[in-house]
C-alpha cells in the first residue's frame, strides 16, 4: 500500500498530473482507513468495545477530509493559477541573462491542469536587427523550456530599448 502510495506520488509528480496527485492521495487513505479498522477491530476483540464505533466516527471524519482535499484540488486543476516563486524566478532569469536582452519589463506566468503558460515583454538593445531579435526570443524560449518542465507555451513581445546617447 506505502510503495504504491509512494510510486504514485512520484509518478504524479513527475508528469505534474492533478489526477495521479488525487490517486495517490486516494491510496495513503486506503492505507490509513484499513490501519484504523485494524485497530477497532483488535481492540474490540480485547475488550475495548468502545474503539469499534471510535474508530467508525474517525474514519468517517478522515473520509470526509479526503472529500474536501479532492474537491479543492480538482477545482484548482480547473482553474488557472499562479505558480510558485521560484519557477517564476527561474523564467525570469532565463530572459533576463539572454545576450542582447536589457531588461525584462514584465512578465505573467500562469499554470492550467499541467501546463505552465508565460508571456513576457522584454527590451531588446535598440541597434539590433529584427532578424536577431527573433534568433534571441527563440533562445529565450528554448532556454526556459530546458530549465522548466512543462511549458505549454511562451509568448514573448519585445520592444527596443532607448538609446543612451
Amino acid at each position: 500500500g506505502l510503495s504504491l502510495h509512494s510510486y504514485t506520488r512520484c509518478v504524479a509528480k513527475n508528469i505534474n498530473s492533478p489526477v495521479m496527485t488525487i490517486q495517490a492521495k486516494h491510496i495513503h487513505s486506503d492505507v490509513e482507513g484499513n490501519v484504523f479498522v485494524l485497530i477497532g477491530v483488535v481492540g474490540a476483540c480485547l475488550g475495548f468495545y468502545f474503539l469499534d464505533p471510535l474508530v467508525a466516527l474517525v474514519e468517517v471524519a478522515h473520509l470526509i477530509l479526503l472529500i474536501r482535499i479532492m474537491f479543492l484540488s480538482a477545482v484548482n486543476g480547473l482553474m488557472d493559477h499562479a505558480i510558485d516563486n521560484e519557477k517564476f524566478l527561474e523564467i525570469k532569469n532565463q530572459a533576463a541573462n539572454e545576450l542582447g536582452v536589457r531588461r525584462v519589463k514584465d512578465i505573467r506566468c500562469r499554470q492550467a491542469g499541467q501546463m505552465i503558460w508565460v508571456d513576457l515583454d522584454i527590451e531588446l538593445d535598440g541597434d539590433i536587427s529584427v532578424i536577431e531579435g527573433n534568433r534571441i526570443i527563440e533562445k529565450i524560449k528554448k532556454a526556459i523550456t530546458k530549465k522548466v518542465p512543462h511549458i505549454g507555451n511562451i509568448t514573448v513581445g519585445c520592444s527596443p530599448a532607448e538609446r543612451m546617447d
